[in-house]
């Protein structure tokens, strides 16, 4: 790097600044995408910059999803970082490389009431340490490893967002059938404790045509504060059902796009800080990473 100078004005700067509360909403299993997703947010979290304070997991099979991520964080999150800080204090680095141990993140599996064709009959979930299990097969290991099968999302969802309220960033990597069910069962907690929503997958912009007398439901998509768009009329953000993960909940995603683009929810004072893109008041910010962004 181009460091300079002997005081290190950047050493420990991660130290300074309060670690981003992150859900991470998954539904990692064959595909890499998430796997990827999980591994990366661990190393983050070894750098203290996020700290991912529960996992979800959807889509289907979701307690042995739930297994895959306990596999992949447990391993990610117990390892990397140890040879690198040793090397790093060798070399006077500032500290950016060393672990930062984050206790065993919690990971629920979610809502199977809603069977969303992600996956055909039969088909296989891969598990980390390399085994194949039939997603039609009956699960007899009692062990710990069973995450999630005993816990509510739902609640689980809703006790995040009151301990970070305000604070929280939602990542959905996944059909967001649990994220809407919380929101249907408490829609104030959620839309005061989620700071962002992070959404892969697409949208698509229409006229807010349907409520005009309704001015809670439109969104700053312009960014400039007037809720509107770039032609002055006031429009709202829909799921494009080209995603796939919408595509799979497509209820589940119409229903959390619409409560985030409200804005009556948000507690007194809150103001978009600038770093999502938000456009002062106009609901929580919602992220979209589309398929086209690879």
């Amino acid at each position: 790097g181009g460091g300079g100078g002997s005081g290190g004005g950047g050493k420990g700067h991660h130290h300074d600044r309060p670690k981003i509360p992150v859900l991470i909403i998954t539904d990692v299993g064959k595909d890499v995408d998430d796997t990827l997703a999980l591994l990366y947010l661990a190393r983050q979290s070894q750098r203290r910059i996020v700290n991912i304070v529960g996992v979800v997991t959807t889509g289907g099979r979701n307690a042995e999803r739930a297994q895959v991520a306990r596999e992949l964080l447990d391993a990610a999150l117990r390892t990397g970082g140890e040879s690198e800080s040793a090397s790093a204090s060798a070399s006077g680095c500032g500290c950016d490389l060393a672990p930062s141990p984050q206790s065993r993140v919690e990971i629920v599996a979610g809502s199977e009431a809603v069977h969303d064709g992600t996956a055909a009959p039969g088909d296989s979930v891969i598990c980390w340490r390399g085994e194949r299990r039939q997603a039609n097969e009956a699960d007899d290991d009692d062990g710990d490893d069973d995450d999630g099968q005993e816990k509510d999302a739902v609640h689980f969802i809703l006790d995040l967002c009151r301990r970070y309220c305000g604070s929280l960033r939602v990542l959905a990597l996944a059909p967001l059938t649990d994220l809407a069910a919380a929101l249907r069962f408490d829609a104030s907690t959620v839309l005061r404790g989620v700071k962002s929503l992070h959404i892969q997958g697409q949208a698509i912009l229409v006229p807010d045509d349907e409520d005009e007398d309704d001015d809670d439901s439109d969104m700053d998509v312009d960014g400039d504060g007037d809720g509107d768009g770039d032609n002055g009329s006031a429009v709202r953000l829909e799921p494009d059902p080209a995603a796939f993960n919408l595509r799979c909940e497509m209820d589940a995603a119409r229903y959390v796009f619409a409560q985030f683009q409200r804005r009556s929810d948000r507690r007194p004072g809150d103001t978009d800080d600038g770093d999502d893109g938000g456009g002062g008041g106009g609901g929580v910010p919602i992220i979209l990473v589309g398929k086209h962004a690879a």
